[in-house]
């Protein structure tokens, strides 16, 4: 349920206030059927109750010579079992166009992430004999502040310097106990995450019928945990990547496109990931006047787009060479009939029920 009111103000101000309340019950059941030789697996049933109460305000205002600022607060109240936990959400953003070819960007967001509700479950999943997906209860949502600060020139060339932290962050990591041959995956709360870094975006000029485009930059990542089962980790790493797009057009109906990402090694939690390289090619035809196209692309050529992952820390050593094969091929065609244009409509957010 919620509520909400936007309205204007002298002097070209808006404000706008609201509150929302959100009530979740959740069942969850996993039962298992013994088969020998197999360990031994136990059925689990639980029950969830989550209520979540907001309250908002924001005001708003254009000002003179292309200046134009933005604030919001949000306070929320958030209950579940026995954890109960009241949290702001300030938002800013302020921008200034002095002219047609600049433009500053200064933001800065609060948000929270929540957990499925499987994942807030106490419950045990097999992957095999060796591998197994534990859940327990007590899993918490985690805030996210995120600061930008972004300068454009000219509509094309864009440099970005960003910070993030996230607070009590939970992310699902490998774990190999010590008291049996298992190997236990479980998502667990941090004490935090952070990234810090820049983005450049530089259109390359090269013909009229090519069009390229890079972006590079490079990040500081930062992750630290104080309790994982008997383990603590405090690690940084430095990350850079780079991104390079190209479309060719031939006549005024045909065109290509070439694209590719790298990425250098880095970190997840106690896991060190593998360099990253993935390459995409297309062509696009269009006929009818316009109203038919067929599209034809191809990602990942090279299907070297998952890292591989490793892990060598407080003596835990593992290696996981992902031979997933994710390369896909894809034709569409499309005919327009008419003016059609297709419906805009609101989906349902699922992504906390999935397993």
């Amino acid at each position: 349920m919620y509520a909400d009111r936007d309205r204007p103000l002298k002097n070209g101000w808006n404000v706008g206030y609201g509150l929302a309340y959100s009530y979740s019950y959740d069942r969850d059941s996993q039962v298992y059927q013994q088969n020998e030789g197999m360990q031994q697996a136990y059925d689990t049933r639980s029950k969830l109750r989550e209520q979540r109460g907001e309250v908002y305000g924001s005001v708003s205002k254009q000002f003179g010579k292309g200046l134009a600022m933005e604030a919001s607060l949000k306070g929320e109240y958030y209950r579940i079992a026995d954890y109960r936990k009241w949290t702001a959400y300030p938002r800013f953003s302020l921008s200034y166009v002095p002219g047609g070819k600049h433009v500053f960007q200064l933001t800065f967001a609060t948000d929270k992430t929540y957990p499925s509700f499987w994942q807030m479950q106490s419950s045990v999943g097999y992957i095999d004999g060796y591998s197994e997906v534990r859940q327990e209860e007590g899993l918490r949502p985690f805030t996210d502040y995120a600061l930008n600060a972004t300068y454009v020139y000219n509509r094309n060339y864009i440099v970005n310097l960003f910070y993030s932290f996230q607070d009590d962050c939970f992310m699902q990591l490998p774990y190999q106990s010590p008291e049996r041959l298992t190997l236990i995956y479980q998502t667990r709360n941090l004490n935090y995450q952070s990234h810090a870094g820049v983005v450049c975006v530089v259109p390359v000029p090269v013909a009229k019928w090519l069009e390229s485009r890079l972006e590079v930059g490079g990040l500081y990542q930062h992750v630290r945990c104080d309790d994982f089962f008997d383990l603590s980790f405090d690690r940084k790493k430095w990350v850079g990547f780079g991104n390079l797009s190209n479309s060719f057009l031939v006549g005024k109906d045909l065109l290509f496109e070439l694209a590719a990402r790298v990425q250098s090694p880095a970190i997840q939690g106690n896991l060190d990931l593998g360099s990253i390289m993935s390459v995409t090619a297309g062509m696009r035809w269009t006929l009818a006047k316009g109203r038919m196209s067929c599209s034809l692309y191809c990602t990942d050529l090279f299907n070297r787009s998952l890292p591989r992952c490793t892990l060598d820390y407080a003596g835990q050593y593992m290696t996981m060479d992902n031979h997933f094969y994710l390369r896909t091929v894809s034709l569409k065609l499309v005919y327009r009939l008419g003016g059609y244009k297709q419906k805009e409509v609101k989906k349902v957010d699922t992504s906390r029920f999935g397993h």
